[in-house]
């Protein structure tokens, strides 16, 4: 019998050359298909690699076609994120996909990690 040998982005399944599927990548030659990892994503058929998240976006699962948007009170700073960044005490972001996260304006404070905004400071505890 003939062994099948998939093109890159195709599989063999069952003696059948198959197209790779969304959320997947395939190698060729009699390799099996392979989900992407988290970080990654593949939003089309008969891919041979996955793509990494782009910049202000994450993915937590593995065998997905898209990326999440980073979350408010969260940074999303390197490319391939796996997860959102908390924002430290003193800083925040208020906006989906931010690379960062703001330090808080002067007279103004947070305390928390992963918040939105800043607080005024009462007048007797002005942060410079």
């Amino acid at each position: 019998s003939e062994v099948q040998v998939a093109n890159p982005g195709e599989y063999v399944d069952g003696g059948e050359i198959r197209r790779c599927s969304p959320g997947y990548y395939c190698t060729g030659g009699a390799d099996p298909t392979r989900p992407c990892e988290a970080g990654k994503y593949n939003p089309n058929y008969t891919q041979w690699e996955c793509m990494d998240c782009e910049f202000g976006r994450y993915q937590p699962l593995s065998a997905q076609t898209d990326c999440n948007l980073c979350e408010p009170g969260h940074s999303c700073g390197t490319v391939g994120a796996s997860f959102m960044r908390e924002c430290d005490p003193g800083t925040f972001t208020e906006e989906y996909g931010q690379l960062s996260c703001t330090q808080c304006p002067q007279g103004t404070y947070q305390a928390s990690t992963g918040q939105q905004n800043c607080t005024v400071c009462p007048d007797e505890d002005n942060t410079w």
